[in-house]
C-alpha cells in the first residue's frame, strides 16, 4: 500500500478490489473504512468478497434507496433498522472495519453525530427512572406503542414494567422498575414474552432517522416562520401560494405541540444552514475509498436531475417548497473530504484537476470459467505453480472443499485444505468462502478462485 492524502490504484476489478480494500483497512489498525460504490448490488457483491479476507463481523452495508421516489416513499422497517444500527456502530469510536454505501447515502442529510450521541440512551441497573419518564424518552426516541412488543421499534408498559424493542439488539429489553427505580434489566424472547438473560446496562438507540429536541424545535419554529414569509414573498402563483401557506400553516401547528411529521426533514433542512453526511460520522483518520469516481459523478447528476423535477412537481402542488437543496452535491462532499482518499479506477481518465500523492497500477486478469472440466483446471494450475503463484481456491461448504481436495489429489495435484484461513504460499490453498468472481494478481503472483469459476455455480453465501 501506498501512503498518501490521494492514491489513485488503477487496474482494479472484481474480487481484486476487495483484496485491496481489505488491505488498506488492516493497515489503518483501529480505525474505521468507507468504501464508496455505484449501487447496492455492488455493495453487496464487495462484502461477499470481503468477508473471504476480513472478519465478516466488522463488515456493514449501509442500506438506503436508490432513486429519489424510492428515498421520499415509505421505506421498509427493515432497510431503516439496518441503517440505524450502522449509524450506531460508527457513533462508537472504539469501533473499526469496512462500511460500504452506494453514492446516493452520502447525498442524503442524516442526524448530526452530535445529537446521535444525545438521543442515544443507556439505562443501568439502580438507575433513578420513573416509568413515566422511560415511557416519555422512548416515545421521543421514535418508539411505537403497542399492546405487547413484538418487533423492533415497538414499546409496551404494563404497570412497573416497561418493554422496548431497540432496533441494534437481537432480543428486545424488559425494564422492571420500583419506587422510580430500575431493579432489573433483561432480553426476552418476543413470541414467549419469557425472559432470556439478565443485563446490568443497556443502550437504546433512535427508532427514527430524523429527530428534533424540543428546545431545537422551538428556534426552528421562528426559522421556519420567517423561511416562509420570504419564500411565499417571491411565489407569483396566486393559488401555488394558498396551498403552501397551508402546508407551511399545518407544520408550523405541530411544531408548536412539540411534534414531528413526515414532512418535518423537509422543512427542518430548508432552514438549515449546515447539514451533516454519513461522512461526518467519520473522524480524520479513518479512511475513505471511491470506486469509479467518474461513474460516480454520473449518476450524481441523474440523481440531481431527478431531484428538481420531483420537488418541482411537490411545489406545483402547493405541498412543499422548491427544495433545490434538499440533496448533498457528491462532487463537493468528496472535494471537502479531509481523510485519506483512496481511489480505484480501470484508467486515469476522468478524474479532472486531482492532485495524487500517488498512482499505482495493478495487473490483473480474470479468471477462467472451466465448467467442471477438471483436466483444463489441472493444466492451468500446473502452470500457474510453475509461475511460483500461489492458488487459493474458496468453496462454500466443508463437504464440497473435501470432494475438491480428492479431485486434485486423482489428478496428482496437492492441495492444502486451511480451515483457519492461513494461506500457505506457492501451494494450491482450499479454503472455506464464497467468491463471486476469480482474479490473479500477476506481479503479486497470486491467484484466487471461486467455486462459481470451476463448477460454473453460484451458491448461496456461507452463514
Amino acid at each position: 500500500l501506498s501512503k498518501g492524502h490521494r492514491v489513485l490504484y488503477l487496474g482494479l476489478q472484481g474480487t481484486a478490489k476487495a483484496y485491496v480494500c481489505q488491505a488498506i483497512a488492516s493497515s489503518a489498525k483501529g480505525r474505521k473504512l468507507l468504501v464508496i460504490v455505484n449501487n447496492l448490488l455492488n455493495a453487496e457483491k464487495l462484502s461477499e468478497d470481503l468477508a473471504n479476507f476480513y472478519p465478516e463481523d466488522r463488515i456493514k452495508v449501509y442500506t438506503t434507496p436508490e432513486t429519489v421516489v424510492e428515498d421520499l416513499a415509505i421505506q421498509s422497517p427493515e432497510a431503516l433498522s439496518d441503517r440505524l444500527q450502522v449509524m450506531e456502530w460508527l457513533a462508537q469510536e472504539d469501533q473499526n472495519g469496512i462500511v460500504i454505501c452506494s453514492l446516493f447515502a452520502l447525498k442524503r442529510a442524516v442526524l448530526p453525530l452530535k445529537e446521535w450521541k444525545e438521543w442515544t440512551l443507556s439505562i443501568e441497573k439502580g438507575q433513578d427512572l420513573s416509568v413515566s419518564d422511560l415511557q416519555e424518552r422512548l416515545n421521543s426516541l421514535g418508539y411505537v406503542r403497542t399492546q405487547a412488543t413484538m418487533k423492533p421499534g415497538e414499546m409496551s408498559v404494563r404497570g412497573d414494567i416497561v418493554d422496548c424493542y431497540p432496533l441494534h439488539l437481537p432480543y428486545p429489553v424488559r425494564c422492571s422498575l420500583g419506587f422510580d427505580e430500575v431493579e432489573k434489566i433483561t432480553y426476552f424472547d418476543p413470541n414467549t414474552q419469557k425472559s432470556i438473560e439478565e443485563k446490568d446496562r443497556v443502550t437504546i438507540i433512535p427508532a427514527k432517522e430524523w429527530l428534533i429536541r424540543g428546545e431545537n424545535l422551538s428556534q426552528a419554529l421562528k426559522d421556519l416562520q420567517t423561511y416562509k414569509r420570504n419564500y411565499l414573498a417571491n411565489l407569483s402563483d396566486v393559488e401555488v401560494r394558498e396551498r403552501l401557506t397551508a402546508a407551511f400553516e399545518e407544520e408550523e401547528q405541530v411544531w408548536k405541540e412539540g411534534k414531528i411529521t413526515e414532512k418535518t426533514p423537509f422543512f427542518y433542512q430548508a432552514i438549515c444552514s449546515k447539514q451533516e453526511t454519513l461522512l461526518d460520522y467519520f473522524s480524520k483518520e479513518d479512511r475513505i475509498v471511491v470506486d469509479d469516481l467518474p461513474r460516480l459523478l454520473e449518476i450524481n447528476h441523474e440523481i440531481d436531475q431527478s431531484a428538481a423535477l420531483f420537488f418541482q412537481d411537490k411545489l406545483e402542488q402547493g405541498l412543499l417548497p422548491g427544495l433545490e437543496n434538499y440533496y448533498q452535491n457528491f462532487a463537493e462532499v468528496i472535494h471537502h473530504v479531509s481523510q485519506p482518499l483512496f481511489y480505484f479506477a480501470q484508467w486515469q481518465r476522468g478524474y479532472g484537476n486531482i492532485h495524487f500523492d500517488c498512482v499505482h497500477s495493478f495487473q490483473t486478469r480474470p479468471i477462467t470459467t472451466f465448467h467442471q472440466q477438471m483436466e483444463s483446471l489441472k493444466i492451468e494450475i500446473e502452470a500457474w505453480l510453475n509461475r511460483k503463484r500461489t492458488v487459493v481456491i474458496y468453496i462454500n461448504q466443508a463437504d464440497k472443499l473435501r470432494e475438491l481436495e480428492e479431485t486434485l489429489n486423482a489428478l496428482s495435484i496437492f492441495s492444502q485444505v486451511s480451515l483457519s484461513g492461513e494461506i500457505f504460499e506457492g501451494k494450491v490453498n482450499l479454503l472455506l468462502g464464497h467468491l463471486n468472481a476469480g482474479i490473479e494478481f500477476v506481479e503479486g503472483r497470486l491467484v484466487l478462485m471461486g467455486e462459481g469459476d470451476i463448477y460454473h455455480s453460484q451458491p448461496k453465501r456461507r452463514r
